[in-house]
């Protein structure tokens, strides 16, 4: 197993890119409260997209957001140089096994994300904004021994990640946002992870 950077030019992947993610997992919980996991056009759909998600303030966040940029940016400019400016949301997502006792019909289904792509979208393209993500970035925030499924994939055509170093505990993900990836469910214990994207102007 390799602790360095890997710069593939699909995607980037530091196995050791944050280090404090027990404590990281536990001020979130403590700070923050569950909102629904809405589609990019505010759409609940629990078959398409079964977790639970909390909404990080990143202007009290400032040395986690810092720290997401530094990253956004080292990868940028060694492999993408996308033109990114801003970093709107950080999420601290959950994917909990079924429940089949929960009295929340929804918990008694494993947790997943089908495949989709981050560049937020509706029926009739990209949304009506000046901006699009260019870049999204997932931390691995759970041991790996404390779940079982909720792998991350890509579609095929893209660089296969790495099994181990990819679902190590504080391990940092980088990749276009327009490609295609999915959360398979997870079939036993809980995963947590924190996402985020750069956005930058729109594409063209």
């Amino acid at each position: 197993m390799s602790d360095e950077k890997q710069w593939l030019g699909n995607w980037a992947l530091i196995p050791d890119g944050f280090p404090d993610s027990d404590g990281l997992v536990k001020f979130i919980l403590d700070h923050y409260e569950p909102i629904p996991a809405e589609l990019a056009d505010s759409v609940i759909r629990k078959d398409y997209r079964n977790c639970e998600i909390r909404g990080l303030d990143k202007r009290k966040e400032i040395a986690l957001t810092n720290l997401c940029y530094s990253h956004f940016y080292e990868a940028n400019r060694n492999m993408y140089n996308f033109d990114i400016e801003w970093i709107n949301d950080l999420q601290f997502t959950t994917y909990h096994a079924a429940d089949p006792d929960s009295k929340d019909k929804m918990r008694r289904k494993p947790g997943h994300y089908v495949m989709h792509q981050d560049v937020e979208t509706n029926d009739e393209g990209t949304l009506p904004r000046p901006f699009n993500r260019k870049l999204s970035m997932t931390i691995n925030l759970s041991d790996p021994d404390d779940y079982e499924g909720g792998d991350f994939r890509f579609e095929s055509g893209i660089n296969e990640l790495p099994y181990e170093e990819s679902r190590k505990k504080g391990s940092i993900l980088i990749f276009p946002s327009f490609y295609m990836h999915e959360v398979t469910p997870v079939t036993k214990g809980t995963r947590h992870c924190l996402v985020t994207w750069i956005e930058g102007p729109k594409w063209r």
